[in-house]
């Protein structure tokens, strides 16, 4: 029988075997285990200070990376003097491409948006019975008579959303007389909120129009259209709208034609400028709006409706591309009595006598002796009290003229009003100015006889409510900055001075102030003190890691790799040139125990003396000597060379480009013809149809119409030879065009065209440098692999094969030390991964043998226990048989007693 240990352990042999056996495993484990276990967890801690080695050196390549860039030494600030009265007329930041220096600034005015104001209606749950459409800012509106301000209000709001979102609020305006429409521009600049009627007068219906035209004039003098989506696609589409009938307008004296269905802001501009005679008359401008690329027609030449033609589609022309936009004159508030007054049974005259006078088809019954008293008040507030005896000849002519008195009547004051009688014999009251006003009268009668009578209510019920179109005037921002005016559409003034962004806060027209841009050697000495801060806390973790007793000591490996970098901080980089040639010539040093410090005045002065001198000593860099090559980047594997690269170009990028026949009129016998056009650089599918008659400008349209509304990187454009073009945006052979037919039922004209069917690409730049073979991708030329160049990429943007000058690429000392310590910090392929994975592979070596060991040792532990257990067994064995021998000699003895 073997149970458990506890319950034989010693009872039979009185032996505690148990101690003996855990003694002997504990021997046996601190013989063979323990120095397994320990060895093992020396070299787990041995990899874990590996990897902490990465992270401290990620640390330096990161600082390394951060100066080795141009702007992390190319730091400017800049500031401005307060006005005479004490107050910020401009925020100023410089950003890298700044220059030192001080400039006069004079802000003359600043950009405001544009807010709208609607007709009031009774209230904003009140159906507004106009039924239509306009288009704000490009994007179309229908009308219905149901609408209500509020749901007119909510359509508004739902186009301010997406990629062509309006930039336009609308908000309610409530008040005692109702409530507004309100159109508030998130954008500021002249330009203001853009409206299009949608011909049936819309807009002057909802009041957010005043029935007149007025010239769309920029800042500048020049006559504009409205922003369009595309400057090649056609207007409608590009404007959104529905494209009116085509009609001819004035330029300069000259007939142009718009057809808004095949026309583009491009072919009217070219139409402008062959009419005139010069190519400057007209231009198509783009402009950002709301974060979009947006273009304008603008022309130096008169602009106006052609009375030739067809007076009313000449005036909806300009109307509809912009060239003349809503008028936004406000209104003038007219009170009106709510009786019409008559004599004679007709309606009232000036000439009509007061005791004749009627209202509401009764007679009023004035006589001689009763008086009439007028109260009221001007639009300005200021009130008006006159009276008025009636005579036996007193006309309806004698109580205007009382109260049109420049005197004490409302024709007096800084705010005249105009009272007159209409046709339909009512009495108005019309305000001199236009816009919120406070116009009012009162008239009673006092009888003569006794009593007092009224001539009735006078209100707007009857009349006009005063009020402004335009409460918020759109404004250009104006400021002179150095004796030249410039006019920006917002407040954030970035192309004034260069790498120098100004924003406007107040105006102080005649009070110049002064800009002033300085190098921040404060926030450079700071980046540079970032560096140094994470070099030393390396070098301290080297120094303290590989001390003697420590975990990585007697490895020389760390040690060796922190003096690569020492030794690159103390050496000159390869091909440097200029005033600083070395780190320690700018202020950066070791002292004798080598900590890295840095003199915050010798490198401010040396940044005062020669800054592009210390920006060639630590940033990574190419110079090219020829002006159509520029340094686009380069690779880990590009080596910085003592003498610069020579480039020569054996071949210039081109874009693809095919050019079919000449032709005016397409023919075909049969249905129209579609046009496939594929774009290779998108993957993007436009096509157009060709139907018979169509013309070469038509043609044209279209294709560049469909390429804007798909985004493909294709332009379409005519020959002075009547030929199609159609080019590739982009040059090399990435980018291109795939052009296919699908003739029409009955006919196929489309070899008229000249265009052959199939693929047309570009070239790819190609050429050496240094000598070797480089790699051409468009403009695009990349040094050959194995070759110290390799990686070192330039952009020519050249036409012709030449000898392309050279390409000097340099490391610096920051460059220098990104490449070191990016090897000592990678997960692959580093130093310290390379220990790491060595490290670990060992340490996971050695846990395999203490499991093996471990097991070996429990099983020399149970087989011990299982000897002793055995043990117990046969003495309790043998000692139950002594028993029973001992009780029978007993019970024998006993029985011979």
């Amino acid at each position: 029988m073997t149970g458990p240990v506890s319950s034989v352990n010693g009872v039979a042999s009185g032996i505690q075997w148990r101690d003996i056996v855990d003694q002997v495993s504990r021997i046996e484990t601190a013989r063979s285990l323990t120095p397994v276990t320990a060895l093992r967890d020396a070299v787990r801690k041995q990899s874990d200070a590996w990897k902490s080695f990465e992270v401290v050196a990620a640390r330096v390549r990161d600082a390394a990376i951060a100066l080795r860039g141009f702007d992390a030494l190319s730091v400017f600030k800049a500031s401005a003097t307060k006005s005479a009265a004490g107050r910020d007329l401009v925020g100023v930041s410089a950003s890298s491409t700044a220059s030192t220096g001080n400039y006069s600034v004079e802000v003359l005015g600043l950009a405001r948006a544009e807010r709208l104001g609607g007709a009031v209606v009774a209230s904003s749950s009140t159906a507004l019975g106009v039924s239509g459409a306009f288009t704000i800012n490009g994007r179309s509106i229908t009308v219905i008579a149901s609408d209500t301000v509020t749901s007119l209000r909510d359509k508004v709001n739902g186009l301010n959303a997406g990629d062509a979102a309006t930039a336009v609020i609308a908000t309610i305006l409530p008040g005692a007389d109702g409530a507004r429409l309100l159109l508030t521009s998130t954008e500021t600049g002249k330009a203001g909120i853009e409206l299009i009627d949608g011909g049936t007068g819309t807009l002057q219906a909802l009041g957010l129009a005043n029935g007149t035209a007025i010239a769309s004039i920029t800042s500048a003098g020049l006559t504009q259209s409205f922003r369009a989506s595309s400057a090649t696609g056609s207007l409608a589409t590009s404007l959104g709208i529905s494209a009116p009938a085509a009609a001819t307008i004035k330029v300069g004296g000259q007939s142009i034609t718009i057809d808004f269905a095949t026309d583009s802001l491009t072919t009217v501009a070219q139409r402008i400028n062959t009419a005139l005679g010069r190519t400057d008359a007209a231009q198509v401008a783009s402009e950002t709006f709301n974060g979009r690329t947006m273009y304008r027609l603008t022309t130096d030449a008169a602009v106006d409706a052609d009375a030739t033609t067809d007076l009313v589609a000449s005036q909806r022309a300009l109307a509809a591309i912009g060239l003349t936009r809503v008028g936004r004159a406000g209104v003038a508030q007219v009170v009106a009595s709510a009786n019409t007054f008559t004599a004679g049974g007709a309606a009232a005259t000036g000439a009509s006598l007061l005791s004749a006078l009627g209202a509401g088809g009764a007679p009023l019954g004035l006589v001689a002796g009763d008086v009439l008293t007028i109260n009221g008040t001007r639009g300005d507030g200021t009130t008006v009290a006159k009276t008025v005896t009636v005579g036996a000849g007193t006309t309806m002519q004698n109580v205007l003229d009382a109260l049109n008195d420049a005197g004490t009547g409302f024709g007096a004051g800084a705010r005249p009003a105009a009272v007159s009688l209409d046709l339909a014999g009512r009495i108005t009251l019309t305000d001199g100015t236009a816009g919120d006003s406070q116009l009012a009268m009162l008239v009673t009668v006092a009888r003569a006889a006794g009593g007092t009578a009224s001539l009735g209510s006078f209100s707007t019920a009857n009349g006009t409510v005063g009020r402004q179109l335009a409460i918020v005037t759109g404004a250009d921002a104006q400021l002179r900055v150095e004796g030249r005016t410039i006019t920006r559409s917002t407040n954030t003034v970035t192309d004034a001075i260069d790498g120098v962004s100004l924003t406007l806060l107040s105006a102080d027209v005649g009070n110049p102030i002064t800009v002033s841009v300085d190098r921040d050697s404060d926030a450079m000495v700071k980046n540079v003190q970032g560096f140094v801060t994470a070099y030393n806390a390396m070098r301290s973790w080297v120094t303290t890691n590989t001390a003697a007793g420590a975990v990585l000591a007697g490895n020389g490996s760390a040690r060796s790799q922190m003096a690569t970098l020492t030794n690159a901080i103390l050496q000159s980089p390869t091909g440097i040139s200029g005033r600083y040639s070395a780190a320690s010539l700018v202020g950066l040093q070791h002292d004798k125990a080598g900590v890295l410090s840095l003199d915050a005045t010798a490198f401010s002065a040396a940044i005062a003396t020669d800054a592009d001198s210390v920006r060639r000593l630590f940033t990574q860099m190419g110079e090219a000597s020829d002006s159509e090559v520029t340094w686009v980047g380069s690779t880990s594997a590009t080596t910085g060379s003592a003498m610069p690269y020579p480039v020569v170009i054996a071949q210039a990028a081109t874009q693809a480009q095919a050019i079919g026949a000449a032709w005016t009129t397409y023919i075909t016998a049969g249905a129209p013809d579609t046009m496939t056009i594929t774009d290779t650089f998108t993957g993007k599918i436009g096509a157009i149809a060709i139907a018979n008659g169509d013309g070469i400008d038509t043609l044209i349209a279209r294709l560049n119409a469909a390429f804007a509304t798909q985004r493909m990187r294709l332009f379409a454009s005519k020959t002075v030879d009547n030929r199609v073009r159609l080019t590739a945006s982009d040059p090399g052979s990435a980018a291109g065009f795939t052009v296919a037919y699908t003739p029409g039922a009955g006919g196929d004209g489309t070899a008229m065209l000249g265009l052959a069917a199939g693929a047309t690409v570009g070239l790819n730049v190609a050429g050496t440098i240094n000598g070797v073979a480089a790699t051409g991708n468009g403009q695009l030329l990349t040094g050959a692999k194995g070759d110290a160049s390799e990686g070192l990429a330039v952009r020519y943007a050249g036409a012709t094969a030449r000898v392309a000058g050279t390409v000097r690429f340099t490391l610096g000392v920051m460059g220098t030390l990104a490449r070191l310590t990016s090897r000592m910090a990678s997960d692959t392929g580093s130093t310290s991964d390379a220990q790491v994975e060595t490290l670990t592979a060992r340490a996971d070596a050695l846990d395999r043998h203490a499991t093996d060991i471990q097991a070996r040792l429990d099983a020399r532990k149970e087989a011990l226990t299982r000897q002793f257990i055995a043990m117990e067994a046969s003495i309790a064995k043998v000692n139950a048989i002594g028993s029973s021998l001992a009780s029978q000699i007993t019970s024998l003895q006993a029985q011979t007693r």
